[in-house]
Protein backbone atom coordinates (compact mmCIF):
# COMPACT_ATOMS: atom_id res chain seq x y z
CA UNK A 1 0.00 0.00 0.00
CA UNK A 2 0.99 3.47 -0.51
CA UNK A 3 2.21 5.36 2.51
CA UNK A 4 -0.14 8.46 2.39
CA UNK A 5 -2.98 6.09 1.58
CA UNK A 6 -2.24 3.48 4.54
CA UNK A 7 -1.54 6.86 6.74
CA UNK A 8 -4.85 8.69 5.71
CA UNK A 9 -6.77 5.20 6.63
CA UNK A 10 -5.28 5.09 10.14
CA UNK A 11 -6.61 8.72 10.81
CA UNK A 12 -9.89 7.43 9.42
CA UNK A 13 -10.50 4.69 11.74
CA UNK A 14 -9.22 6.42 14.44
CA UNK A 15 -11.49 9.42 13.71
CA UNK A 16 -14.57 7.13 13.86
CA UNK A 17 -13.80 5.48 16.86
CA UNK A 18 -12.90 8.18 18.65
CA UNK A 19 -16.51 9.31 17.32
CA UNK A 20 -18.29 6.74 18.56
CA UNK A 21 -16.30 7.24 22.30
CA UNK A 22 -14.55 3.82 21.87
CA UNK A 23 -11.05 2.90 22.69
CA UNK A 24 -8.12 4.00 20.61
CA UNK A 25 -5.30 2.20 22.71
CA UNK A 26 -5.17 -0.60 25.46
CA UNK A 27 -3.24 -1.57 28.14
CA UNK A 28 -2.12 -4.35 26.26
CA UNK A 29 -0.25 -2.50 23.23
CA UNK A 30 0.55 1.04 24.53
CA UNK A 31 1.02 -0.16 28.82
CA UNK A 32 -1.20 2.55 29.66
CA UNK A 33 -3.69 1.71 33.31
CA UNK A 34 -6.60 1.05 30.76
CA UNK A 35 -8.31 1.95 27.60
CA UNK A 36 -7.44 5.15 26.18
CA UNK A 37 -10.47 7.26 23.92
CA UNK A 38 -9.50 9.76 22.04
CA UNK A 39 -10.32 12.75 24.18
CA UNK A 40 -13.26 15.52 23.68
CA UNK A 41 -15.02 16.35 20.22
CA UNK A 42 -15.86 19.46 19.63
CA UNK A 43 -18.66 19.90 16.73
CA UNK A 44 -18.88 23.27 14.76
CA UNK A 45 -21.36 25.23 15.13
CA UNK A 46 -21.83 26.19 11.58
CA UNK A 47 -21.65 24.14 8.20
CA UNK A 48 -21.68 24.42 4.69
CA UNK A 49 -22.69 28.15 3.16
CA UNK A 50 -23.03 29.81 6.64
CA UNK A 51 -18.88 28.40 7.12
CA UNK A 52 -18.03 30.10 3.58
CA UNK A 53 -20.11 33.07 3.97
CA UNK A 54 -17.72 33.36 7.33
CA UNK A 55 -14.83 33.12 5.76
CA UNK A 56 -15.22 34.92 2.92
CA UNK A 57 -16.39 38.33 4.83
CA UNK A 58 -19.97 38.11 4.30
CA UNK A 59 -22.21 37.86 7.20
CA UNK A 60 -25.50 38.03 5.30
Amino acid sequence: LDGVALEAQAFAVLAVRAADGLALSYASTTATDGAVTGGALHRAQVVGAQLARQVSGRNR
